[in-house]
């Protein structure tokens, strides 16, 4: 058994990560850190009594370069006996109707595709290959971003199902290991385009650094990011907050944040966001400022990245990864103009309609924050058009079929203290669209549609 397996074979037991009769899924691209990364579980597998899974994911973003390292990872895993999955998916086209960051999209399908895998191939551990140099880059480009505390942790060797064992391991180890083994892999030519921000760190910014100030700055890094994980951990249990989950809504009581000490109001209200997103990417220090100003305000709403919205109603703060248009109202009921532009200043709602002739459908229907669309075939109401909030019995077609809108509201996640806020549109005989939730399917556009009615809707 090499040094390089041994070391890891170590590290993997000093930190729990694999367990007798696991089934690891490793996120495998063919780079060296991946091949490095199954060769040694591969080499460790029968002494620790696992079971062993590639996945190999296609991004569709270079073309012929792409198919090839689908290819060798196929060769690779068949050479070695070791099951492999591959998935593909168009992320540039999912960039084009987005028109988000590339690289966030990117990972985002990638763990939506290593979640979908492990669930197929029962696999309980997702091993990932990041090294000591990812770390120390990542530590490095939060730094220059001016982050906070928790920008300092870095990455954890396991964060729920997901493990690290190449962690403390410097990239040049594992070129050096692959070089001795012989053991194949292959190189991705966009991580030597200076385009990329990370790109110019390892490149760039790292040699500079250890060249001229010191030679282990990798492992500096690392060592900070162990010390600032130790500390976030001595932090988190000075804060203890009833948090309460219904649905996609998660709530806690203002009191629970205001009664805190000033320098930890700032961390709970980071657990909060992440309670309800999962993570705190594009959370920037702004946004924490802005939503400690609303606490203390005591009343109000925000949109936050990622269609994250945070409202306070009734002595609670509100969160869900959902943007829907929320207003505080009893029952209620008002006729639209159409076409036409309506505000009902006591609902805080505003609603503009127009008619757009077949095949001049040139407007806007994306969703933004406090901004909800859809496009109707208009020959299929009958007007005059309505806006309510829900009522007991309320019904929609959906997905094929007529179902209660509370059945809807549930399969949903929409929680029963949302039910009343929400708009509902209506014609003179049934629901015809409700914002961020569906569309009746009598009344969307066909082929054949000769008018059709597009609403906005803002609160």
């Amino acid at each position: 058994m090499s040094d390089l397996v041994e070391r890891v074979s170590h590290f993997i037991d000093l930190y729990s990560l694999i367990h007798p009769r696991d089934k690891v899924l490793v996120a495998f691209s063919g780079g060296p850190d991946s091949v490095a990364l199954a060769e040694v579980l591969r080499c460790i597998q029968r002494k620790k009594n696992f079971a062993l899974v590639l996945l190999h994911l296609n991004h569709g973003l270079r073309g012929e370069e792409a198919l090839r390292d689908e290819r060798f990872c196929v060769r690779w895993a068949l050479e070695r006996r070791l099951p492999i999955v591959v998935v593909r998916r168009g992320v540039l086209k999912l960039w084009e109707q987005e028109k988000g960051s590339l690289e966030e999209i990117a990972r985002r399908v990638r763990y939506e595709v290593i979640e979908q895998v492990a669930a197929e191939t029962g696999s309980n551990v997702v091993a990932l290959g990041h090294n000591l140099g990812d770390q120390a880059e990542t530590l490095f480009m939060n730094i220059l971003r001016g982050c906070g505390l928790d920008g300092l942790k870095g990455m954890k060797p396991a964060a729920g199902k997901y493990i690290r064992p190449l962690l403390f391991v410097e990239r040049k180890e594992i070129l050096e290991f692959l070089s001795e083994k012989e053991i194949p892999f292959i190189e991705d030519s966009s991580n030597f385009r200076l385009t990329f921000f990370r790109n110019r760190v390892r490149h760039l910014a790292m040699p500079f650094l250890e060249e001229v100030f010191n030679p282990d700055f990798q492992r500096a890094l690392f060592r900070l990011a162990e010390n600032v994980q130790r500390i976030i951990e001595e932090r988190k249990s000075e804060i203890s907050l009833p948090v309460e989950r219904k649905g996609n809504l998660v709530s806690l009581p203002l009191s629970a944040l205001l009664n805190l000490p000033p320098d930890l109001l700032f961390d709970a209200v980071r657990f909060f966001i992440k309670e309800v997103r999962g993570d705190l990417l594009e959370i920037s220090q702004e946004h924490l400022k802005a939503l400690v100003r609303l606490i203390k305000r005591g009343r109000g709403k925000m949109d936050l990245p990622g269609k994250f919205e945070v409202f306070i109603k009734e002595g609670k703060i509100f969160g869900s990864p959902t943007a829907l248009p929320l207003l505080s109202y009893p029952d209620w009921e008002r006729f639209l103009e159409v076409p036409g532009t309506c505000f009902f200043e006591d609902l805080g709602l505003h609603v503009e309609s127009k008619l757009l002739d077949a095949g001049k459908c040139e407007v806007e229907t994306r969703e933004k924050p406090g901004r909800w669309s859809a496009i109707l075939d208009f020959d299929t109401l009958r007007l005059p058009l309505r806006v309510r909030n829900f009522r007991s019995g309320d019904r929609i077609i959906y997905r094929g079929k007529e179902i209660k809108v509370k059945e809807l509201f549930q399969k949903m996640g929409v929680v029963w203290e949302w039910r009343r806020s929400l708009p509902l549109f209506c014609d003179a005989e049934k629901i015809i669209w409700i914002p961020g939730i569906a569309l009746d399917e009598r009344v969307k556009v066909k082929e054949n549609s000769k008018r059709m009615l597009f609403i906005l809707c803002k609160v």
